[in-house]
């Protein structure tokens, strides 16, 4: 006889990991393995039906969405959950503990480590903005950040640095692609290119994935480029030239001051000392201390001494920097000066003229050089100095010309920006090396008048602006026009325009007066809003200023049905659309504000 028997689990004794434990997985996504607990009796069998509590306790991730789940043991006593990671990168830094209460080995305790999700954005660290001498390395590294979609740094990623403008370099390179480190950070060294300027120097960076670029891709830095510390005096002209006498040299001695790279440094002390010859300098100094201009020359303008030789005047420029001169300081001009038989001098051509403010004289200023028998001399300086008015010879107020074959030195005028009568003045002067000329000096004259209708200085007004719309009241608009440099423009024709409708527009019956003024009026029967603006017929130029009138409405005249009249409609309802009346003044103007009365005369309705 056999007997059969079936043994089950004892009570549950112990809790004990299984599988899942160390893992490492992407932020915000699940493990690839399930995390699993094992409850048993005290012989080691399998507890089925047991409760166990699986409880997030660290790095923000869930349990099928949430942070805590109760499981139930299966048939071998196992219970498991699938884990999702936090949005947080880190060793270890995601932890979960299995609760079986009252069992040896509770609570089991998971760990897992969550690394950055593919690359999302790219982010600037530093490094904009910086500026430096032309041609140096920049003091900090341009840092870009290479970021997951949650903001956790993504290491060992690929960003693309180019120098986009400026003829700078990274590291000796046009363009360098850099890894991102732990931090997911890329940085690269910038050397700046040899120009100077306000960011003039730009750089990318970018970075894509699936070869569509990161959001925040490209990144654009800019670094502005500075002069560098004063390095040489370099010679710019005026070398070797040949003069009269006790008479200027027709070109100023020119130096310039540069860095290391040759960029001009601005307002540096440069001095020109006459060392022999017995010439003088500006003002009949013969030592003078010049500041370099924004490009960083220095000039000075030599007469002659009174003796005739070949080099025999001899000048130097020198410049130092803290304490020590520069490279190439001192620098020597050499000047020869001859003497010249010139006697008198007379005006030739282009005295008397008129021209456009700001621009050249159609003609040269023209002197005659001669000797004592009236023939012209060749090769004799004659300084034009500009009195009044403003004007310039090529930007300077002073030039030397030196006579041509026909004893002719000329030099050309651009007027000043204001105009009126006379008023730019030019003195011409020269000297037999001892004497001034006969007839020295000369005075030239010219007219200024204004150049073309220029919008933007251009004024429209009203007055009144605001009137009544009966047709008869009038708003007097006065326009005046200006040239680009705020000069009057007289004579010329003026018509206004006028938007909107109803308008009645007297047009200005004469051109504009000495002040640049002329006036037209505007009168209309339609209440609105106004603009008025102006054509400049003469040089046919549409101006852009402009001025608002507004016309008001008359008092309430009339009433009228506007909309809602013979409607119809279900009894008791409604009426789909409202009674709409209008009241208006003789002209139609609509008046707001004005009270009606609706009151029902008929049917019974409300």
């Amino acid at each position: 006889m056999t007997f059969k028997a079936s043994a089950t689990p004892g009570d549950a004794h112990s809790i004990a990991e299984v599988a899942g434990n160390g893992q490492t997985g992407t932020v915000g996504k699940p493990l690839p393995d399930s995390i699993k607990v094992r409850v048993t009796d005290t012989y080691g069998n399998g507890v089925p039906g047991f409760t166990v509590q699986f409880e997030v306790t660290q790095g923000g991730g869930t349990i099928g969405g949430v942070e805590s789940r109760t499981v139930t043991t299966n048939s071998l006593g196992e219970a498991a959950v699938e884990w999702t990671l936090g949005t947080t990168a880190g060793d270890n830094n995601n932890v979960l503990r299995a609760v079986a209460s009252g069992l040896n080995g509770s609570p089991v305790v998971f760990t897992a480590s969550a690394r950055a999700d593919s690359a999302y954005k790219l982010l600037t660290v530093s490094g904009n903005e910086q500026s430096g001498p032309a041609g140096s390395t920049l003091p900090e590294p341009l840092k870009v950040r290479v970021e997951d979609v949650y903001g956790n740094p993504v290491a060992g990623y690929p960003v693309h640095f180019e120098v986009k403008e400026g003829g700078g370099n990274l590291a000796g390179y046009q363009s360098r692609d850099i890894l991102t480190d732990v931090s997911g950070v890329a940085q690269v060294v910038w050397t700046l290119g040899p120009e100077p300027g306000v960011n003039n120097n730009m750089v990318d960076a970018s970075a894509s994935r699936n070869g569509q670029p990161l959001l925040g891709s490209p990144i654009t830095f800019v670094a502005s480029a500075t002069v560098g510390n004063p390095a040489k005096l370099v010679y710019l002209s005026g070398q070797n030239q040949t003069g009269v006498v006790g008479n200027p040299l027709p070109e100023p001695l020119k130096v310039k001051v540069t860095d290391e790279l040759g960029n001009g440094i601005p307002d540096f002390p440069v001095t020109f000392t006459v060392k022999a010859g017995g010439g003088t300098l500006e003002n009949g100094q013969t030592t003078v201390t010049v500041n370099t201009t924004a490009a960083g020359v220095a000039e000075a303008h030599l007469t002659l001494g009174q003796q005739a030789g070949q080099n025999n005047n001899v000048v130097d420029a020198s410049a130092e920097y803290e304490g020590q001169p520069l490279e190439g300081s001192p620098y020597t001009f050499y000047a020869s000066a001859r003497s010249s038989n010139a006697a008198k001098m007379q005006i030739a051509g282009g005295n008397g003229q008129t021209g456009t403010v700001g621009e050249p004289l159609a003609q040269a200023l023209a002197v005659k050089v001669l000797d004592a028998d009236g023939n012209p001399v060749s090769g004799h300086p004659v300084r034009f100095e500009v009195v009044d008015g403003g004007g310039n010879f090529d930007g300077e107020t002073v030039k030397v010309s030196l006579s041509d074959n026909g004893g002719i030195a000329r030099a050309v005028l651009t007027l000043g920006t204001a105009a009126g009568d006379s008023n730019n003045v030019v003195r011409a002067s020269s000297t037999d090396g001892a004497h001034p000329l006969q007839g020295s000096p000369l005075v030239f004259w010219a007219n200024a008048r204004p150049g073309k209708a220029d919008s933007a200085h251009c004024v429209v007004s009203a007055d009144p602006e605001t009137l009544p719309a009966d047709g008869q009241s009038r708003s007097t608009i006065t326009v005046v026009v200006k040239d680009k440099y705020g000069n009057a423009i007289p004579g010329h024709a003026v018509v206004l325009i006028v938007s909107g409708s109803g308008n009645q527009v007297e047009q200005p019956l004469t051109t504009t007066d000495a002040e640049g003024k002329v006036t037209g009026s505007v009168a209309s029967t339609r209440a609105e809003e106004k603009w008025v603006t102006a054509r400049d017929v003469t040089d046919a130029i549409d101006l852009r200023a402009g001025t608002r009138v507004t016309f008001t409405p008359l008092g309430a005249s009339k009433i009228a049905l506007h909309a809602g009249n013979a409607q119809t409609a279900n009894i008791g309802t409604v009426l789909p659309q409202p009674l709409q009346v209008k009241v208006s003044d003789q002209y139609d103007n609509g008046i707001e504000g004005y009270s009606v009365t609706f009151a029902v005369v008929q049917g019974g309705g409300t």
